[in-house]
């Protein structure tokens, strides 16, 4: 079990359960000599329960926690095995809930519970007896510290803070940590737990995508050149949703109850009596059971990818990117412009940046010992976006 002196601490980011005691004395050269008792206490930490479940600031998901100490009555016997030590092994976060919290009156003795604390922090509980096991619940929740309370000091019950009269709080998320073993005048941290798990069914993922952050060199407005709407498409697997948000710098979306799986996300940005996307941007993200995921996107751009499989298109009139096969590959996109990808470089796709709109350029291919044909290879561009070209023979 770690064992912390007091000097490694971060106040910053630990809730103390008891305050330190200083004492003062003379000496006979007149100086004043301070000893520092440092405090027995346990300390319960985050990073010993949160699992997989991320700390969120904004939006949907873990901000909170309140954690509850619990006296077996038992000493630890000095770290060989015991009875109670055996039946605490077998006990998952959901047992231990139902033992210590049920409707049958538990041996353990409940101890007044933490304030509570920001997913960020650990808290501390003093006035614990060296040598002593005790057991530790933690209950997770969505509402941040500063917006909820205990119904009464020491109470694991929580009420929102803005009314201190409502209804409890549910937990979303609870844990369990079943060795805590105070040593005297050290913080011992709470170990071997159990990590965070949903409270009752699993929920199914949601997806926040956050919209304001997208905007980088556009503005929202109905002015030419602005972006008055968003809208996001969302594909997983074979399902689709949408969803349309007036543009602001702190646009965001939220889709629930969603499937499990990747998830591929287009934002289009539109202007006021435009046709189609003024601007575009994609995202990405992996849904799992029971986690709340924010997408990782890029940036709005007005310029879209065309992308030409240029193995594909030879394969369409029955060459291959070899040096037995062609002699040359042209990529014609104007008049006096144009890319050379002989083989082996061919067998990479052609891309490009182009505006929104049909885009349509011409791949030739020369046969060895024949004359060149072409191909014309189209794309209708999103902005934002990778375009896969669709390429049909053409005469010369």
């Amino acid at each position: 079990m770690p064992v912390l002196s007091l000097r490694l601490l971060r106040p910053a980011s630990f809730v103390l359960g008891a305050g330190l005691l200083a004492y003062a004395g003379c000496s006979s050269s007149g100086s004043t000599a301070v000893s520092v008792t440092h405090p027995t206490m346990l300390e319960v930490a985050p990073a010993q329960f949160l699992g997989s479940v991320p700390c969120v600031v904004d939006g949907p998901g873990l901000k909170s926690y309140v954690a509850t100490l619990y006296d077996t009555n038992e000493t630890a016997n000095g770290g060989a095995p015991s009875e109670i030590e055996a039946e605490l092994a077998e006990q998952t976060t959901e047992t231990a809930f139902a033992r210590l919290r049920g409707e049958t009156p538990s041996d353990q003795f409940e101890l007044p519970s933490s304030e509570p604390a920001s997913c960020t922090a650990s808290v501390g509980f003093g006035y614990v007896v060296p040598g002593r096991r005790y057991e530790v619940l933690i209950e997770g929740y969505e509402q941040a510290a500063e917006e909820v309370a205990a119904r009464a000091l020491g109470s694991h019950l929580l009420v929102a803070e803005s009314d201190p009269t409502g209804p409890f709080l549910k937990s979303s998320f609870q844990a369990y940590c079943r060795r805590a073993i105070p040593v005297d005048s050290k913080i011992v941290i709470a170990d071997d737990c159990e990590p965070f798990a949903h409270v009752g069914a699993t929920p199914r993922p949601s997806l926040t995508v956050p919209l304001g952050a997208l905007l980088g060199s556009f503005s929202c407005g109905a002015e030419e050149g602005q972006l008055e709407e968003l809208r996001v498409s969302l594909q997983v697997g074979s399902e689709t949703y949408e969803q349309v948000v007036a543009c602001s710098a702190d646009a965001a979306v939220v889709f629930e109850d969603l499937p499990s799986g990747v998830a591929n996300v287009y934002v289009a940005g539109l202007s006021t009596g435009g046709e189609g996307a003024a601007a575009g941007a994609t995202c990405d993200a992996r849904l799992v059971e029971g986690d709340r995921v924010t997408a990782r996107c890029n940036r709005l751009s007005s310029i879209g990818t065309l992308r030409v499989d240029l193995a594909a298109a030879l394969a369409e009139v029955d060459l291959t990117c070899s040096t037995s096969s062609v002699s040359a590959v042209q990529v014609l996109l104007g008049p006096g412009d144009s890319r050379s990808f002989p083989p082996p470089d061919c067998l990479q796709p052609f891309e490009t940046g182009v505006a929104a709109g049909n885009k349509v350029v011409t791949v030739q291919a020369t046969p060895v010992g024949g004359d060149p044909i072409a191909l014309n290879c189209h794309a209708e561009i999103e902005p934002g976006k990778l375009n896969l070209a669709a390429c049909e023979t053409v005469t010369l």
